[in-house]
Parts: C-alpha cells; sequence; structure tokens
C-alpha cells in the first residue's frame, strides 16, 4: 500500500482561442464550469482522497484566482499560456515539489478545469486504486468509451520527472501511451 499525500493539479491558464472566449468562465447551471471542478476538489480534500490542490491560471485572471482562492485551493500563474497544457503541468509539479508543502506529496492527481462532469467518487477511486499499487499512472475508462483513458489522472512522484519532455496541449498523455508499464 502507498503512502503519502496526494495533491491536486488544476490546469487553469488556458486562454480559450478555440472555445472563443474564457471557457473555464462559461456557465452551466448558473455555475462557472470551473467552480464545477473546484467543488469537487473541496469534496476529495474533505475526505481525504487529496490533501489540497494547486490551480495553474493565467498570470492576472483575477476572476480564476478568485475561486481558487474561495475554494481554498492554491495557485500559481502562467506566464506564457500560449506554451499549452504541458507548460502549465510543468508549473503544477514545480510547485508541489517546491519549498510550500512538508512532507513533499508522493503523488499528483490532474484534473482539467474544463470537466464540470468528473465526479469525486471517481477521484478517490483513482487515487485509491494508486494507493493500492497499481501502476505509476492511473486513469479512469467510462462506460460511454471505454476504449479511451479519462481524467482524472494520478501520476506517482516517480514520474514527475518527466514532464520536462512534454509539449503542447497534449499533457502526460502522450507519455502514457508510449509507456504503459506505468
Amino acid at each position: 500500500m502507498r503512502e503519502g499525500s496526494v495533491w491536486a493539479i488544476l490546469p487553469a491558464a488556458g486562454r480559450g482561442i478555440r472555445y472563443g472566449g474564457p471557457k473555464l468562465l462559461a456557465m452551466l447551471e448558473g455555475r462557472p464550469l470551473l467552480e464545477h471542478v473546484l467543488s469537487v476538489l473541496v469534496e476529495a480534500r474533505e475526505s481525504g482522497a487529496i490533501a489540497g490542490g494547486v490551480v495553474v491560471v493565467r498570470a492576472g485572471d483575477t476572476a480564476i484566482v478568485s475561486m481558487a482562492r474561495d475554494a481554498g485551493m492554491h495557485w500559481v500563474e502562467s506566464r506564457q499560456p500560449s506554451a499549452g497544457l504541458a507548460h502549465s503541468l510543468e508549473l503544477g509539479v514545480t510547485w508541489l515539489e517546491g519549498d510550500a508543502l512538508h512532507p513533499r506529496p508522493a503523488a499528483a492527481v490532474i484534473v482539467p478545469g474544463d470537466q464540470p462532469r468528473v465526479r469525486a467518487r471517481v477521484l478517490s477511486e483513482v487515487v485509491q486504486r494508486w494507493r493500492e499499487g497499481a501502476a505509476a499512472a492511473v486513469r479512469p475508462r467510462y462506460r460511454e468509451e471505454p476504449h479511451v483513458p479519462g481524467h482524472p489522472v494520478v501520476l506517482d512522484r516517480s514520474v514527475w520527472g518527466h514532464v520536462s519532455r512534454l509539449r503542447g496541449d497534449a499533457g502526460f498523455g502522450q507519455l502514457l501511451r508510449r509507456r504503459p508499464d506505468w
């Protein structure tokens, strides 16, 4: 059984170009998309599945920072949002490896800010599978698309060093496809 804390990384620094505006502020059921995801992190923290979270925000994005703060999450600013998801993940991992947390986390769970339907139960289940030693990377598969790995993704600290090899918006998926042994 793996021990140690698990922290969430929530990438939220995208510019929303493909969407045509700030996607994470788009309303769903009377609340911004990001608030739905932050609520899941709060629930997961309260249940003990995660110890906390860091939200990667675009520099100067006061609306996202305000939501992160209200949810009791930490945040780090990206000054290069055009560098994509890979850069956001690198910033999140760098923050987790920094001096702010003692002891340092044993794993991170990546929870994209644009997935408001993710459930705390699923987040807890992938963290539990990681704790049971399933693999260095644990991803759920959903009934609707069982052949497609989904989110959230738990990444053991042992694979964090590979984050610097990521590019663009593909995230860890590009490495996980090449390393099914993780």
